[in-house]
């Protein structure tokens, strides 16, 4: 009797923590955590940075302008303007600074320009003679140098600026005089009266606007446009076989590049 009450009550236990055991929530399975895709970085303008250049000077518009004296109770004077396209290339180097999307920096840089213009006049003589006075100026300039602050916006990779400093650069100018025609006696007469050329290093201004686009966290390509004045330069030429006569000239140098590049940043 004793033993069937012992089983009686252990059986009774095992329902009751079967029942209780029954009651509890189940474990759910572990969620996986969502895939973490890392952002691709923005891209830093700020340091130091080199490269080369090349493009055409396609734009220059030297202006001359001659004047005659001696040759006429008024003096003549005659304008005329003409230029050419040439190669440019050379190398730039400067310092970058971003503040969010404000892109602050200066550059310099140092250009062959392959352009030369030649203009000229032709200044009638002494009334009662036919004697025509022929002055063609010729003048342009081998290299340019410029040192200009830049102001951009960036948006990543890719940066638009504007761009205006100092200018400076060598002007070349050269001329002759010569008279054709007949003189008064009607004797023929074809003679260069005088030839002079010079060189110098003139400062003018320099404008421009371009764009940047970063290839690689250091490899960097650009377009640009630039605009630079070196100012004029003036001569006179004295006609030795006809006492008070003489020419002047200036001649204006104005360099407009539109060039290719890349940059090496630091």
């Amino acid at each position: 009797m004793l033993r069937s009450s012992f089983a009686l009550g252990a059986s009774l236990v095992a329902l009751a923590s079967a029942a209780s055991a029954a009651d509890l929530p189940r474990r759910s399975a572990a969620v996986a955590p969502a895939p973490y895709y890392a952002a691709a970085p923005v891209f830093i303008w700020t340091g130091f940075y080199a490269g080369v250049n090349a493009g055409a000077d396609f734009r220059s518009s030297p202006a001359t302008s001659v004047a005659a004296q001696g040759f006429a109770p008024t003096a003549y004077q005659g304008s005329s303007k003409g230029g050419s396209t040439g190669f440019t290339g050379g190398f730039q180097a400067g310092y970058n600074y971003q503040m969010n999307s404000l892109v602050v920096g200066l550059e310099a840089d140092l250009e062959y320009v392959g352009r030369r213009g030649v203009n000229g006049a032709v200044v009638p003589a002494a009334p009662g003679t036919n004697y025509f006075a022929y002055a063609p100026v010729s003048g342009g300039s081998n290299w340019i140098g410029t040192v200009r602050p830049r102001v951009g916006y960036a948006v990543d990779r890719t940066l638009l600026y504007v761009t205006g400093g100092l200018a400076f650069g060598s002007v070349n100018s050269g001329g002759s005089v010569s008279y054709v025609g007949t003189g008064a006696p009607g004797a023929p007469v074809t003679a260069v009266y005088g030839a002079t050329s010079s060189s110098s290093t003139k400062v003018g201004y320099a404008l421009g606007a371009g764009g940047e686009y970063a290839i690689t966290p250091n490899v960097i390509a650009r377009v640009e446009y630039l605009y630079a004045s070196l100012g004029s330069k003036g001569q006179s030429y004295l006609a030795a076989a006809n006492p008070g006569t003489s020419f002047s000239n200036s001649y204006r140098t104005n360099v407009s590049l539109l060039r290719g590049g890349v940059s090496y940043k630091f």
